[in-house]
C-alpha cells in the first residue's frame, strides 16, 4: 500500500508539471510545507506525504488517487446508486478514456511519472467499473427475488 500511495502521490505531483508548482499549491492551501526539496525527498521515499498533502495536492488537481485507495481499504468500492447508472456511465467513459491518454503518454515519453500516472488513471477506471458491475448485480438480484416472489 506505501508503494501504491508513493506512485499515486507521484503522479499526482507530475501533475503540476514541477515541484515549485506542487510546492506553491500547498503553500497557497495551508500557509505553509510546501518546498521543492521537501517535495522530492517525500516523492523519493525518504520523507512521507502528510495527510495534508494528499488534500491540497489532489484538490488543486480535481483527482483523487490516494483517496482512492484507501476507499479500495475498506472492500467497497464507490457505489453507483442504481438509479443513476447513466451517470455512472459517464463516469467510466471519462475515467476510461483518461487511462487511454496517460497510457499513450507513459508509451511515447517513457518517463516514470507518466508511467505511475497511467497506473493511477487505470486504477480510477477499474473502480468506476466495479462500481457499475456491483450496482448491475444489484439490479439483478432485485429482478430474481421479484420473479421468486411472483
Amino acid at each position: 500500500m506505501r508503494d501504491q500511495v508513493r506512485s499515486a502521490m507521484r503522479a499526482l505531483l507530475s501533475g503540476y508539471g514541477c515541484l515549485d508548482a506542487a510546492a506553491a499549491v500547498l503553500d497557497a492551501r495551508w500557509g505553509q510545507g510546501g518546498s521543492k526539496g521537501t517535495l522530492s525527498k517525500k516523492a523519493s521515499g525518504q520523507l512521507s506525504f502528510t495527510v495534508e498533502d494528499v488534500i491540497a495536492l489532489e484538490d488543486g488537481l480535481g483527482r483523487f488517487p490516494v483517496t482512492r485507495l484507501l476507499a479500495q481499504r475498506l472492500g467497497k468500492p464507490g457505489a453507483i446508486p442504481v438509479d443513476d447508472l447513466c451517470q455512472g456511465a459517464g463516469d467510466i467513459a471519462r475515467e476510461a478514456g483518461e487511462a487511454v491518454a496517460a497510457i499513450l503518454a507513459a508509451v511515447t515519453s517513457g518517463r516514470s511519472g507518466d508511467r505511475a500516472q497511467a497506473l493511477v488513471e487505470i486504477d480510477e477506471a477499474i473502480v468506476q467499473l466495479e462500481a457499475a458491475r456491483g450496482a448491475l448485480r444489484m439490479i439483478a438480484a432485485g429482478e430474481m427475488l421479484s420473479r421468486v416472489r411472483s
